[in-house]
């Protein structure tokens, strides 16, 4: 695999999980 492929892999992947936890942290309250 390239590495920029690999960057925009994890890049996707931490806004996904930071995202997911907003939506987590917004229907608790």
């Amino acid at each position: 695999m390239d590495i920029m492929t690999i960057i925009k892999l994890i890049v996707i992947f931490v806004f996904a999980s930071i995202g997911v936890n907003y939506v987590k942290n917004k229907f608790k309250k």
